[in-house]
Protein backbone atom coordinates (compact mmCIF):
# COMPACT_ATOMS: atom_id res chain seq x y z
CA UNK A 1 0.00 0.00 0.00
CA UNK A 2 2.72 2.36 0.88
CA UNK A 3 4.80 1.81 -2.61
CA UNK A 4 1.21 2.62 -4.73
CA UNK A 5 0.69 5.41 -2.03
CA UNK A 6 4.21 6.71 -3.33
CA UNK A 7 4.11 6.25 -6.44
CA UNK A 8 0.26 7.80 -6.90
CA UNK A 9 1.76 10.91 -5.46
CA UNK A 10 5.05 11.11 -7.36
CA UNK A 11 3.21 10.30 -10.38
CA UNK A 12 0.45 13.47 -9.67
CA UNK A 13 3.48 15.72 -9.12
CA UNK A 14 5.08 14.52 -12.27
CA UNK A 15 1.89 15.13 -14.59
CA UNK A 16 2.26 18.94 -13.08
CA UNK A 17 5.13 19.95 -14.43
CA UNK A 18 6.97 20.85 -17.38
CA UNK A 19 9.91 18.67 -18.73
CA UNK A 20 12.73 20.83 -17.94
CA UNK A 21 13.07 22.27 -14.52
CA UNK A 22 14.31 26.09 -13.91
CA UNK A 23 15.53 26.34 -10.31
CA UNK A 24 16.05 22.73 -9.69
CA UNK A 25 18.26 19.21 -10.46
CA UNK A 26 16.64 16.42 -11.84
CA UNK A 27 17.57 14.62 -8.93
CA UNK A 28 16.76 17.11 -6.61
CA UNK A 29 13.39 16.89 -8.04
CA UNK A 30 13.50 13.20 -7.81
CA UNK A 31 14.81 13.04 -4.09
CA UNK A 32 11.74 15.52 -3.26
CA UNK A 33 9.10 12.92 -4.62
CA UNK A 34 11.44 10.05 -2.65
CA UNK A 35 11.07 11.73 0.73
CA UNK A 36 8.81 14.36 0.95
CA UNK A 37 10.50 17.72 1.19
CA UNK A 38 14.12 19.10 0.58
CA UNK A 39 16.28 21.30 2.90
CA UNK A 40 18.16 23.19 2.30
CA UNK A 41 16.78 24.34 -0.88
CA UNK A 42 18.77 27.32 -1.84
CA UNK A 43 19.28 31.04 -0.65
CA UNK A 44 15.89 32.84 -1.77
CA UNK A 45 17.09 35.67 -0.21
CA UNK A 46 20.33 38.09 0.10
CA UNK A 47 21.63 39.23 2.89
CA UNK A 48 20.32 42.60 2.76
CA UNK A 49 16.49 41.11 1.67
CA UNK A 50 16.99 39.12 5.01
CA UNK A 51 17.83 42.28 6.88
CA UNK A 52 15.66 44.37 5.61
CA UNK A 53 12.05 41.73 6.54
CA UNK A 54 13.61 41.14 9.69
CA UNK A 55 13.55 44.83 10.56
CA UNK A 56 10.46 45.40 9.12
CA UNK A 57 8.94 42.19 11.10
CA UNK A 58 10.44 43.47 14.30
CA UNK A 59 9.23 47.38 13.86
CA UNK A 60 5.85 46.04 13.16
CA UNK A 61 6.08 44.02 16.43
CA UNK A 62 7.21 47.04 18.38
CA UNK A 63 4.62 49.43 17.13
CA UNK A 64 1.63 46.69 17.71
CA UNK A 65 3.22 45.35 20.75
CA UNK A 66 2.52 41.95 19.41
CA UNK A 67 4.48 38.49 18.02
CA UNK A 68 4.53 38.72 14.30
CA UNK A 69 2.98 34.90 15.15
CA UNK A 70 0.10 36.58 15.39
CA UNK A 71 0.42 40.02 13.62
CA UNK A 72 2.12 37.94 10.51
CA UNK A 73 -0.91 35.63 9.23
CA UNK A 74 -1.69 36.39 5.57
CA UNK A 75 0.19 39.56 5.65
CA UNK A 76 1.26 38.82 2.21
CA UNK A 77 -2.79 40.03 1.39
CA UNK A 78 -1.90 43.46 3.66
CA UNK A 79 1.70 44.68 2.88
CA UNK A 80 4.21 44.51 -0.30
CA UNK A 81 7.15 43.81 1.28
CA UNK A 82 5.18 40.30 2.54
CA UNK A 83 4.31 39.79 -0.61
CA UNK A 84 7.52 40.43 -2.36
CA UNK A 85 8.77 37.90 0.04
CA UNK A 86 6.42 35.45 -1.04
CA UNK A 87 6.64 36.15 -4.88
CA UNK A 88 10.44 36.12 -5.29
CA UNK A 89 11.04 34.55 -8.73
CA UNK A 90 13.82 32.18 -7.19
CA UNK A 91 11.17 31.07 -4.66
CA UNK A 92 8.54 31.01 -8.22
CA UNK A 93 10.55 29.13 -9.78
CA UNK A 94 11.55 26.43 -7.54
CA UNK A 95 7.60 25.43 -6.63
CA UNK A 96 7.27 25.55 -10.37
CA UNK A 97 9.67 22.67 -10.94
CA UNK A 98 7.61 20.95 -8.25
CA UNK A 99 4.06 21.54 -9.09
CA UNK A 100 4.00 22.66 -12.07
CA UNK A 101 3.07 26.21 -14.30
CA UNK A 102 0.14 27.03 -12.75
CA UNK A 103 -0.45 28.06 -8.97
CA UNK A 104 -1.46 30.78 -6.13
CA UNK A 105 -0.43 31.40 -2.39
CA UNK A 106 -3.24 29.80 -0.16
CA UNK A 107 -1.78 31.22 2.87
CA UNK A 108 1.44 32.78 4.48
CA UNK A 109 2.88 33.14 8.30
CA UNK A 110 5.62 34.11 10.26
CA UNK A 111 6.72 30.85 12.80
CA UNK A 112 8.62 32.42 15.37
CA UNK A 113 10.59 30.52 18.94
CA UNK A 114 11.47 33.09 20.86
CA UNK A 115 14.81 31.56 22.68
CA UNK A 116 13.20 32.14 26.34
CA UNK A 117 10.08 29.96 25.20
CA UNK A 118 8.91 26.73 25.31
CA UNK A 119 7.14 26.79 22.58
CA UNK A 120 7.10 23.83 20.51
CA UNK A 121 5.28 22.55 16.96
CA UNK A 122 3.41 19.24 17.89
CA UNK A 123 4.36 16.48 14.74
CA UNK A 124 1.34 16.94 12.00
CA UNK A 125 0.77 16.80 8.16
CA UNK A 126 -1.08 20.38 7.37
CA UNK A 127 -3.20 17.85 4.73
CA UNK A 128 -5.05 16.60 7.52
CA UNK A 129 -6.89 19.98 8.79
CA UNK A 130 -6.79 22.35 6.20
CA UNK A 131 -9.17 21.34 3.67
CA UNK A 132 -7.60 21.31 0.58
CA UNK A 133 -7.63 19.02 -2.23
CA UNK A 134 -6.41 17.04 -3.97
CA UNK A 135 -3.03 17.17 -1.73
CA UNK A 136 -1.08 19.14 -4.99
CA UNK A 137 0.62 21.47 -2.44
CA UNK A 138 3.91 22.80 -1.18
CA UNK A 139 4.96 24.46 1.70
CA UNK A 140 8.13 26.97 1.51
CA UNK A 141 10.14 27.99 4.69
CA UNK A 142 12.19 30.66 4.45
CA UNK A 143 14.94 31.39 7.06
CA UNK A 144 15.12 35.07 8.42
CA UNK A 145 17.33 33.97 11.41
CA UNK A 146 20.21 31.44 11.62
CA UNK A 147 18.37 27.91 12.07
CA UNK A 148 21.01 25.11 13.76
CA UNK A 149 20.02 22.15 15.34
CA UNK A 150 19.64 23.72 19.03
CA UNK A 151 16.79 26.64 17.72
CA UNK A 152 13.97 24.13 17.48
CA UNK A 153 14.66 23.62 13.66
CA UNK A 154 11.82 21.84 11.69
CA UNK A 155 12.23 18.68 11.35
CA UNK A 156 10.39 15.94 8.59
CA UNK A 157 9.77 12.67 8.62
CA UNK A 158 11.01 11.05 5.78
CA UNK A 159 8.67 9.38 3.24
CA UNK A 160 5.61 10.05 5.01
CA UNK A 161 3.95 12.29 2.54
CA UNK A 162 3.89 9.07 0.08
CA UNK A 163 1.72 6.64 2.86
CA UNK A 164 -2.18 7.52 4.14
CA UNK A 165 -2.81 10.23 6.29
CA UNK A 166 -1.62 9.31 10.19
CA UNK A 167 -4.30 9.48 12.71
CA UNK A 168 -4.20 13.03 14.23
CA UNK A 169 -5.25 14.51 18.02
CA UNK A 170 -5.98 17.90 19.63
CA UNK A 171 -3.99 18.48 22.61
CA UNK A 172 -4.77 22.06 23.08
CA UNK A 173 -1.17 22.25 24.96
CA UNK A 174 -0.40 26.10 25.22
CA UNK A 175 3.18 25.25 24.30
CA UNK A 176 2.40 23.56 21.00
CA UNK A 177 2.29 26.47 18.86
CA UNK A 178 -0.42 24.79 16.40
CA UNK A 179 -3.88 26.47 16.35
CA UNK A 180 -5.80 23.68 18.66
CA UNK A 181 -2.23 21.71 19.78
CA UNK A 182 -2.29 19.06 16.78
CA UNK A 183 -0.23 15.93 17.00
CA UNK A 184 0.31 12.80 15.63
CA UNK A 185 0.05 10.12 18.74
CA UNK A 186 2.27 7.63 16.74
CA UNK A 187 5.00 10.03 16.11
CA UNK A 188 5.15 11.85 19.34
CA UNK A 189 5.68 8.63 21.06
CA UNK A 190 8.09 6.73 19.32
CA UNK A 191 9.79 7.56 15.88
CA UNK A 192 12.62 6.44 14.14
CA UNK A 193 15.82 8.77 13.90
CA UNK A 194 17.17 7.64 10.89
CA UNK A 195 13.89 9.41 9.37
CA UNK A 196 13.69 12.09 10.78
CA UNK A 197 15.71 15.22 8.83
CA UNK A 198 16.64 18.57 10.84
CA UNK A 199 15.79 21.95 8.52
CA UNK A 200 18.73 23.39 9.71
CA UNK A 201 19.28 26.79 7.65
CA UNK A 202 21.41 29.67 6.99
CA UNK A 203 19.26 33.61 6.94
CA UNK A 204 18.10 33.78 3.50
CA UNK A 205 18.03 29.39 2.77
CA UNK A 206 14.67 28.05 2.73
CA UNK A 207 13.41 24.36 3.16
CA UNK A 208 9.96 22.68 1.03
CA UNK A 209 8.18 20.16 1.73
CA UNK A 210 4.87 18.45 0.72
CA UNK A 211 0.93 19.19 1.91
CA UNK A 212 1.11 15.58 3.23
CA UNK A 213 4.59 15.15 5.15
CA UNK A 214 4.53 14.92 8.74
CA UNK A 215 6.83 17.38 10.31
CA UNK A 216 7.08 18.87 14.34
CA UNK A 217 9.75 20.91 16.04
CA UNK A 218 11.41 21.32 19.39
CA UNK A 219 11.85 24.44 21.51
CA UNK A 220 14.60 27.42 20.83
CA UNK A 221 17.48 26.36 22.94
CA UNK A 222 19.44 29.05 20.93
CA UNK A 223 20.53 32.42 21.92
CA UNK A 224 18.67 34.04 19.12
CA UNK A 225 15.15 34.29 17.95
CA UNK A 226 14.08 31.67 15.17
CA UNK A 227 12.51 33.00 12.67
CA UNK A 228 10.91 31.66 9.48
CA UNK A 229 8.29 32.77 6.86
CA UNK A 230 6.26 30.17 5.49
CA UNK A 231 3.94 30.18 2.41
CA UNK A 232 1.66 28.03 0.73
CA UNK A 233 1.58 27.30 -2.57
CA UNK A 234 -1.16 25.50 -4.35
CA UNK A 235 -1.64 23.80 -8.32
CA UNK A 236 -3.90 26.11 -9.72
CA UNK A 237 -6.81 23.17 -9.95
CA UNK A 238 -6.88 22.24 -6.35
CA UNK A 239 -9.78 23.81 -4.05
CA UNK A 240 -11.26 23.82 -0.42
CA UNK A 241 -13.36 21.51 0.71
CA UNK A 242 -15.23 24.57 2.96
CA UNK A 243 -16.36 27.30 1.12
CA UNK A 244 -14.79 29.64 3.81
CA UNK A 245 -10.98 28.35 2.37
CA UNK A 246 -11.67 28.67 -1.58
CA UNK A 247 -9.69 32.31 -1.59
CA UNK A 248 -6.00 32.33 -3.17
CA UNK A 249 -3.81 34.69 -4.29
CA UNK A 250 -2.53 34.01 -8.55
CA UNK A 251 1.52 33.24 -8.19
CA UNK A 252 2.32 32.63 -11.46
CA UNK A 253 0.15 31.18 -14.13
CA UNK A 254 -3.45 31.09 -14.46
CA UNK A 255 -6.56 29.78 -12.75
CA UNK A 256 -8.45 26.81 -14.58
CA UNK A 257 -12.03 28.36 -15.66
CA UNK A 258 -14.89 28.15 -13.62
CA UNK A 259 -12.63 27.78 -10.36
CA UNK A 260 -14.31 28.21 -6.72
CA UNK A 261 -11.21 29.73 -5.65
CA UNK A 262 -11.97 33.57 -5.18
CA UNK A 263 -8.88 35.41 -5.93
CA UNK A 264 -7.02 37.70 -3.77
CA UNK A 265 -5.53 41.13 -4.63
CA UNK A 266 -2.15 42.16 -4.48
CA UNK A 267 -1.12 44.70 -1.66
CA UNK A 268 0.70 47.76 -3.92
CA UNK A 269 2.36 49.33 -1.02
CA UNK A 270 3.33 48.61 2.47
CA UNK A 271 0.39 50.33 4.09
CA UNK A 272 -2.58 48.40 3.33
CA UNK A 273 -5.31 49.78 1.27
CA UNK A 274 -9.13 49.16 2.94
CA UNK A 275 -9.75 47.15 -0.09
CA UNK A 276 -7.00 44.78 1.10
CA UNK A 277 -8.02 45.17 4.91
CA UNK A 278 -10.97 43.29 3.75
CA UNK A 279 -9.81 40.61 1.63
CA UNK A 280 -7.52 40.01 4.72
CA UNK A 281 -10.35 40.03 7.10
CA UNK A 282 -12.78 37.85 4.21
CA UNK A 283 -9.50 35.66 4.06
CA UNK A 284 -8.73 34.76 7.82
CA UNK A 285 -12.50 34.09 8.80
CA UNK A 286 -13.02 31.93 6.51
CA UNK A 287 -10.08 30.48 6.06
CA UNK A 288 -9.71 29.68 10.40
CA UNK A 289 -13.50 28.38 9.94
CA UNK A 290 -11.93 25.73 7.34
CA UNK A 291 -8.97 25.26 9.12
CA UNK A 292 -10.75 24.80 13.08
CA UNK A 293 -13.35 22.18 11.38
CA UNK A 294 -14.16 19.70 13.85
CA UNK A 295 -12.67 21.29 17.18
CA UNK A 296 -13.73 21.46 20.81
CA UNK A 297 -14.17 25.61 20.77
CA UNK A 298 -14.32 26.15 24.21
CA UNK A 299 -10.71 24.27 24.40
CA UNK A 300 -9.48 26.33 21.98
CA UNK A 301 -10.76 29.71 23.25
CA UNK A 302 -8.92 28.64 26.74
CA UNK A 303 -5.88 27.34 25.39
CA UNK A 304 -5.50 30.65 23.45
CA UNK A 305 -5.65 32.65 26.24
CA UNK A 306 -3.50 30.70 28.27
CA UNK A 307 -0.98 32.07 25.38
CA UNK A 308 -1.32 35.27 25.84
CA UNK A 309 2.11 36.65 26.85
CA UNK A 310 4.10 33.56 26.29
CA UNK A 311 6.62 33.62 23.46
CA UNK A 312 6.92 36.89 23.20
CA UNK A 313 10.15 39.03 21.58
CA UNK A 314 11.68 41.20 24.04
CA UNK A 315 10.97 44.10 22.59
CA UNK A 316 7.39 43.30 23.26
CA UNK A 317 6.23 44.56 26.53
CA UNK A 318 4.43 41.42 28.41
CA UNK A 319 2.40 43.01 30.68
CA UNK A 320 0.28 45.42 28.06
CA UNK A 321 0.27 42.94 25.41
CA UNK A 322 -2.94 42.74 23.64
CA UNK A 323 -5.15 39.69 22.85
CA UNK A 324 -3.23 37.60 20.06
CA UNK A 325 -5.32 37.02 17.06
CA UNK A 326 -6.00 33.62 18.12
CA UNK A 327 -8.16 34.59 20.83
CA UNK A 328 -9.33 37.17 18.69
CA UNK A 329 -10.29 33.63 16.55
CA UNK A 330 -11.70 32.04 18.96
CA UNK A 331 -14.50 34.30 20.32
CA UNK A 332 -15.50 35.21 16.60
CA UNK A 333 -16.24 31.53 16.11
CA UNK A 334 -17.85 30.96 19.57
CA UNK A 335 -20.21 33.85 18.76
CA UNK A 336 -21.18 31.65 15.44
CA UNK A 337 -22.25 28.53 17.43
Amino acid sequence: MAAAAAASVASRMRALRLAKPRALTAEKVAQFDADGFLTPVASVLTPRQVKDARGALEAMEAAQNQSGNSLGINGHLLHKWQHDLATGPVILDIVQDLIGPNFFIWKSQFWIKEPSSKSYIGWHQDAAYWGLAPFDSVNVWIALSNVTSVHGPMEFYKGSHAKPLLQHEDDYDPANMLTRGQVIPSLEESRDAALVVPAVLRPGECSIHHLCTAHGGGPNKGNDRRIGFNVTYCASHVVNVHRGGCYGQPARGVMPAGSPMQLDPTPLADTPSEANKLAHRRKMEGMSESIMEGSDLARFAAVSEARVGKNLPSHVDAAKASSTAATSLASSLLSKN
